[in-house]
């Protein structure tokens, strides 16, 4: 069958119903994340550092005078041996 010349074809153009999505204005960019991410970690650092000088002095005390004790123990109580570990 011979093709119409009469006849043009029209495109399909299709219109969104809705507005595409955008990002809104208030968003973080990526600078603010890094910066709010690396102030997080400085901060959880410092806390760290912190409690384990408050808490971990006792537990560092205990533990040399369980090594001394067991120096004690093993020497037969000869004190110039152990003397270090007090």
């Amino acid at each position: 069958m011979p093709r119409n010349s009469n006849k043009s074809v029209k495109p399909i153009v299709l219109v969104p119903s809705q507005p595409l999505a955008t990002m809104p204005a208030n968003t973080p960019g990526l600078g603010q994340i890094v910066k709010e991410g690396m102030a997080f970690g400085a901060g959880s650092s410092i806390a760290h550092s912190l409690i384990g000088r408050l808490f971990g002095g006792p537990t560092q005390v205990a533990t040399t005078k369980n090594q001394y004790d067991h120096c004690m123990e093993l020497t037969k109580n000869n004190q110039e041996v152990c003397e270090h570990l007090r």
